[in-house]
């Protein structure tokens, strides 16, 4: 998250569907090369990215359909620029990100201080071994008992 998706206090990662579970969840980065876009409006070094590992832990307290303003707030955290230039984006014929939909909204992200590796199975759902992420939860304060 690196603290760039932030709507009133809260991490917010865009979805293209709703999402039922609220709780503790594992956020993990994909195979993929980061995206472009912020990786150049930040100043962030993709080589620095881990891919395919687990790198925090967060609490679900929603998932909505966004509004208006939370959309355009997203808009302007993905491509950091400000509120006059994100409402121009779609005309200006540049690239861009676009937020999907959905905000999941997060609280009480913690990094974990090591990515942990993890090739998740095909599907949606992603199932992780407690003992393969313990270590990793146990050093930002979280027992893994607590959470089977």
């Amino acid at each position: 998250m690196h603290r760039l998706l932030d709507i009133d206090g809260f991490g917010v990662k865009t979805r293209s569907s709703n999402w039922n579970y609220r709780g503790p969840a594992l956020l993990y980065t994909s195979g993929g090369r980061p995206h472009k876009v912020p990786v150049k409006a930040y100043g962030l070094n993709p080589d620095e990215f881990p891919s395919q590992a687990i790198v925090e832990v967060a609490t679900v307290v929603d998932c909505q359909l966004l509004t208006g303003y939370q959309r355009l707030k997203m808009l302007c955290n993905c491509n950091k620029v400000d509120r006059e230039t994100a409402i121009y984006l779609p005309h200006m014929g540049v690239e861009y990100i676009e937020p999907r939909p959905f905000g999941l909204f997060l609280k009480d992200i913690r990094r974990f201080e090591k990515p942990v590796p993890f090739t998740p199975k095909q599907g949606a759902i992603m199932r992780v071994p407690l003992n393969l992420v313990a270590k990793a939860l146990k050093k930002v304060g979280i027992d893994s008992a607590q959470l089977s």
